[in-house]
């Protein structure tokens, strides 16, 4: 049961850095864990209040059209380093961004199941799986004060 014994590590660990505000994370393989982490610490401290979202899963659909007017909004599972992740990065530290590498178009197809063993054609070089042309620093910066407002938002409502 490794998962299980890593959501235990998890918990114990993550107790400190969640309690008592609300935690938020940006990686959208690892929310199972953590939701496993969060029940099994609800379960032990009924009591404590634990509040959990994605960054994207806060933003306005007016937000969403706004950023996608230069692509097609490929889903949240196919939007990994492509136009949000890219524009953030733009914003937010724009010293790591290499715009030279940037992919534009892409003929990624997801499919809809998991192969094992994994193919490496499986996922483009590039390690985006949809189209990053149009990014922008001030489409990160929307992203970015869109989140955090609404993030302010929740915890205002729930932390009365």
């Amino acid at each position: 049961m490794v998962p299980m014994t890593v959501a235990r590590t998890a918990a114990s660990t993550a107790i400190i850095m969640l309690l008592p505000r609300p935690t938020t994370h940006a990686h959208f393989e690892n929310e199972a864990f953590i939701l496993e982490a969060i029940d099994l610490v609800s379960r032990k401290y009924p009591d404590v209040k634990i509040l959990e979202s994605n960054w994207w899963d806060v933003l306005p659909q007016e937000v969403i059209d706004r950023v996608f007017e230069d692509v097609e909004f490929p889903g949240w599972a196919l939007e990994h380093a492509a136009v949000t992740e890219t524009s953030l990065m733009m914003y937010l530290r724009p010293d790591l961004v290499r715009e030279e590498y940037i992919p534009g178009d892409t003929d990624f197809t997801a499919i809809p199941y998991h192969k094992y063993p994994v193919v490496k054609r499986m996922v483009p070089d590039t390690g985006a799986l949809a189209s990053a042309r149009g990014s922008s620093a001030e489409k990160g910066r929307l992203l970015a004060e869109t989140a955090v407002d609404e993030f302010v938002k929740i915890a205002e409502r729930e932390y009365k």
